[in-house]
């Protein structure tokens, strides 16, 4: 969180991207909402602490950028000895193989990409927006 704020500090335009191992994405979220709402009780800007912004709100004029996590922005990344997959969809499934998560998505209105061109194309394009988290 120091280094988050450090970059807004220092005007510097990024991205967030949390890799978690498991099921503890609500957990992230609800601490990363916290601190971009300046809610956290390290970040608050109560009892000495320094309160940092990054939710849209108008602040002495200027909008802070917003980095709220929202559900849409939940995904899992899943391996295959053929391919990698992300898929935003709140609901982690298990999939043998490949061909059984592409059935399972194809005709489905959930995002997802296909393979590491993909996936790098997606992330680097979230860069560019600057303002967003993952």
């Amino acid at each position: 969180m120091k280094f988050i704020a450090s970059l807004k500090k220092q005007k510097k335009n990024f991205a967030i991207v949390f890799r978690t191992f498991g099921d503890d994405c609500e957990n992230v979220k609800l601490e990363f909402n916290r601190f971009v709402r300046g809610t956290h009780p390290m970040y608050n800007g109560q009892n000495g602490t320094t309160q940092v912004l990054f939710d849209g709100q108008e602040v002495k004029g200027k909008h802070t950028k917003m980095y709220n996590i929202s559900d849409d922005n939940c995904a899992t990344f899943y391996r295959f000895d053929d391919d990698v997959y992300v898929v935003f969809d709140k609901k982690k499934r298990d999939f043998a193989k490949s061909s059984e998560l592409e059935e399972w998505y194809v005709n489905s209105s959930i995002k997802w990409l296909k393979g590491h061109h993909q996936i790098q194309v997606y992330f680097n394009g979230l860069a560019e927006l600057k303002n967003s988290a993952l």
